[in-house]
């Protein structure tokens, strides 16, 4: 496995309905390698054709809720590249790209990651990000809350006593933010309003604003041991 990591770009593809397909394609850019790109990692990890009626860009792949194959168009999918992939290409600003560039023309190297995203469905993502929880503690003078979305979120504030306050990522790569302010603690109630990113433009139809409630208190749990034997 080392040795086909070491010679394979990694292509990932998120069908949008909980299936996450990874596929190792062949990349190698030694001077004797042939030369692979994006159009061909499709093309051999996946098996995407053109549909016969429609002239769409499509591919197989097996669902594992339904243990059924189903069918995905990629023509209107969200393309995420690595910087060092566009950079072995030449390009360094995305908006010196002509309007008819072709995306499948770049060249992929054993280094490249290529991830690919089906747009948002309303029916199964909704129509903005969730928050799960979001509570406001007086005694820490803190607001967490814990969102997400999947197009990603793009900020979280909350807003006390009138007031607009931005939220931070508590930890890295987690849905969880928080506030902390100084002063007395807030009488008027808490909101906290999440945005999501769309093609890295925050939207404001996407936000949602939760009224934040003191967290339950915490259940006295007494704790035994006992000697198994």
């Amino acid at each position: 496995m080392a040795r086909c990591r070491s010679v394979c770009a990694d292509l990932f593809m998120e069908t949008g309905d909980g299936n996450l397909v990874h596929r190792m394609i062949y990349a190698d850019d030694s001077v004797s390698a042939p030369q692979t790109t994006l159009w061909d990692a499709f093309h051999w990890g996946v098996n995407n054709m053109k549909d016969l009626y429609s002239d769409a860009i499509v591919f197989n792949y097996y669902d594992a809720a339904t243990g059924q194959t189903r069918t995905a168009d990629i023509s209107n999918w969200n393309f995420r590249i690595d910087a060092n992939t566009l950079a072995l290409n030449n390009i360094h600003d995305l908006a010196d790209l002509d309007s008819d560039f072709n995306i499948g023309s770049l060249r992929l190297n054993a280094d490249s990651v290529i991830y690919a995203k089906a747009p948002r469905n309303p029916a199964i993502h909704g129509d903005g990000p969730a928050i799960y929880y979001a509570y406001h503690d007086r005694e820490l003078k803190k607001v967490v809350a814990c969102v997400s979305d999947y197009d990603g979120i793009a900020s979280v504030e909350c807003q006390i006593e009138d007031s607009d306050y931005s939220m931070t990522r508590l930890y890295d790569g987690s849905m969880i933010f928080g506030y902390s302010y100084d002063g007395e603690p807030a009488t008027e109630e808490i909101f906290v309003r999440a945005t999501n990113r769309v093609e890295g433009v925050t939207t404001e139809k996407a936000q949602e604003r939760h009224l934040l409630v003191l967290p339950p208190e915490a259940p006295e749990i007494t704790m035994a041991t006992a000697n198994p034997r």
